[in-house]
């Protein structure tokens, strides 16, 4: 008895269906590019944001918390990737700039990786360009770190080269 096949119609519908019963996660991502992680992130929550979008957006803000925090570089540029996707989400307004803001705050603060910081810093510019009052005060208070992170990665960076 040969199995039978589904017409590609119903199997694109049954993989749909199986894929809401998911939990979206961004570490699924981890070997794909910052263009990927930015589509998928960007297609969730679309699809997803007529449910609950503060749920969406809260598990959204742990996945990130938790990537930051791994002492994984690969893991740290896949939060990087994924704050950059969500910067020009129409959704989220204030609480998301802050939100976002503070996320990046954490990595100046706490990594000393250049790759990291380098990826932060775009990202922080790129939230620069997005405007509105708030996200210039959050680029303001960040730029005093990125300062003085930049001054510390130059000295490590001179100190091995000699």
């Amino acid at each position: 008895m040969k199995p039978s096949r589904l017409s590609p119609e119903v199997a694109r519908n049954t993989q749909d269906s199986v894929a809401k019963d998911q939990p979206f996660s961004i570490a699924a991502y981890i070997s794909s590019g910052p263009d990927i992680i930015a589509a998928a992130l960007r297609k969730h929550v679309q699809d997803e944001a007529s449910e609950d979008l503060p749920r969406l957006m809260d598990q959204l803000y742990e996945q990130i918390s938790c990537l930051l925090q791994s002492s994984d570089s690969t893991k740290n540029l896949l939060a990087l990737y994924a704050i950059d996707a969500l910067i020009d989400l129409p959704f989220g307004g204030a609480l998301k700039v802050a939100k976002l803001a503070n996320f990046l705050r954490n990595v100046f603060e706490l990594k000393r990786d250049p790759e990291i910081l380098v990826s932060a810093s775009t990202v922080l510019g790129h939230l620069a360009n997005v405007g509105g009052p708030l996200t210039a005060h959050e680029v303001e208070r960040q730029g005093g770190f990125v300062r003085i992170e930049w001054n510390i990665v130059s000295l490590q960076l001179s100190s091995f080269s000699k």
